[in-house]
């Protein structure tokens, strides 16, 4: 009886029950984390150094929503049976042992080449889709005057305000991924632009998933950032993603906006909103991923249809 009372005071009520418990579930909560950054401590201490890069990409957020969504068809949410294995060979770093010995490009192939190879149109089938996506988002959102790869307006008359920016992108036929008006403010228009890399490329083995996002999006800023605030009078962000499913900071930004505007205009939960738009992009970014894999990279030529009469 003394302890309690020197636990509760006066006497336990609900809302010093209440106190107490959620300081005990925090309690516990903190206790978790800290045993749980020893055994991971401990883990990448025994891992290969690509290993380990595997698993902090992995732990990025978002990273591994799709194996907890429900497969849901209509959502998106569905793999093959082949799809998801393949997709565990990827998160853990297993090796594909049916895959062509070589690319059609004519260097040997991997997993991690065939996410990068350029040859069969797949990275720009994976860019598109993520884009497409993204402004189906946005569009829900409710922001208003959105346009996919618009044309940028000419820069002969900025000419003396841009020179100061030799490294600015100023070809008359540069175009946006994303223009949209009302995202950040509501008469404001914003350009995105679109970039999805591979992780695991031999090129970025030895830089920082951190420094990777930091420098595509500085890469963008450098060719489109001026421009945009010059000439058109917009904000610009780089929209930079991995094929391991992790966001740059200004994706994830802009994801959050987009959560945002979904709980202002439609009465969305926030942290439900933004888990889906999470969810839905990953989806969407992991099935691209997975086609250029098994996908054809050779251009189908029938023999002999240029020699049929379609006339008779």
């Amino acid at each position: 009886s003394s302890g309690i009372n020197a636990e509760y005071g006066d006497g336990p009520t609900i809302d010093n029950i209440d106190k107490i418990t959620k300081e005990r579930i925090k309690e516990c909560e903190a206790r978790t984390a800290e045993r749980h950054l020893v055994q991971m401590k401990s883990l990448k201490e025994k891992m290969t150094e690509t290993d380990s890069r595997l698993l902090s990409l992995n732990q990025e957020p978002g990273a591994s929503s799709w194996l907890t969504a429900r497969p849901i068809e209509a959502h998106g949410h569905h793999l093959t049976k082949q799809e998801f294995v393949d997709a565990m060979h990827l998160r853990f770093g297993l090796p594909f042992l049916d895959l062509p010995a070589k690319c059609p490009c004519g260097t040997s192939n991997s997993a991690d080449h065939a996410l990068s190879c350029h040859k069969g149109g797949y990275t720009i089938y994976r860019h598109d889709r993520l884009r497409d996506n993204f402004a189906e988002i946005l569009s829900h959102a409710g922001v208003r005057a959105l346009e996919t790869e618009k044309l940028l307006q000419p820069c002969d008359d900025y000419d003396q305000q841009l020179q100061q920016y030799p490294w600015a992108n100023t070809d008359r036929d540069a175009r946006m991924d994303i223009v949209c008006m009302g995202l950040w403010a509501p008469d404001q228009m914003s350009y995105m632009d679109v970039r999805v890399c591979h992780p695991m490329a031999a090129s970025y083995l030895n830089t920082k998933p951190s420094s990777l996002y930091k420098h595509h999006e500085n890469t963008k800023k450098r060719c489109y950032m001026r421009r945009v605030q010059v000439v058109e009078g917009g904000t610009f962000s780089p929209l930079v993603l991995t094929t391991t499913g992790g966001v740059g900071p200004e994706m994830d930004r802009a994801m959050k906006r987009a959560a945002k505007l979904l709980e202002d205009h439609h009465g969305e939960m926030y942290n439900e909103a933004l888990t889906a738009i999470r969810r839905r992009l990953r989806f969407c970014l992991l099935i691209s991923t997975l086609r250029s894999l098994r996908g054809c990279r050779t251009k189908y030529s029938p023999s002999g249809l240029n020699e049929i009469d379609f006339n008779l």
